[in-house]
């Protein structure tokens, strides 16, 4: 959850800017949609009465969307500078922030509400 509210504060801290602004917008709603998708499609046990949700060790996807955004963010020096000197950020950064940020938010929306009614699987806290 950590993940997908840092990924969005970075998406939705950029400043607006009308060339972009549209780019954004639509690969937030693309991102969404694929990230909701992706959470349906997960398989999840869940233990209602600890509270806990677990995935499948082998769905990371989550953790990849996490890291292209922080390597985004961190690597490409050239929307930084730009950023830091002329307030300016380019569409293609920004419709990848947003895309990530959407990305995170569908999936994680989708595994809360498909949790609700997922039955229940007796698990310990401390068990692996």
């Amino acid at each position: 959850m950590r993940a997908v509210a840092a990924a969005v504060a970075c998406a939705l801290s950029l400043p607006p800017e009308p060339r972009w602004l549209g780019a954004a917008i639509g690969a937030a709603v693309v991102g969404i949609v694929a990230g909701s998708v992706r959470g349906l499609s997960t398989t999840l046990r869940v233990d209602h009465m600890w509270k806990l949700v677990r995935l499948r060790r082998a769905e990371m996807d989550g953790l990849a969307a996490a890291l292209v955004l922080a390597v985004l963010a961190g690597a490409n020096i050239a929307p930084v500078v730009d950023f830091v000197t002329r307030r300016f950020t380019p569409p293609p950064f920004a419709a990848i922030a947003f895309l990530c940020a959407g990305y995170l938010v569908g999936r994680a929306a989708s595994i809360g509400i498909r949790s609700r009614s997922t039955p229940h699987d007796d698990m310990r806290p401390d068990a692996v």
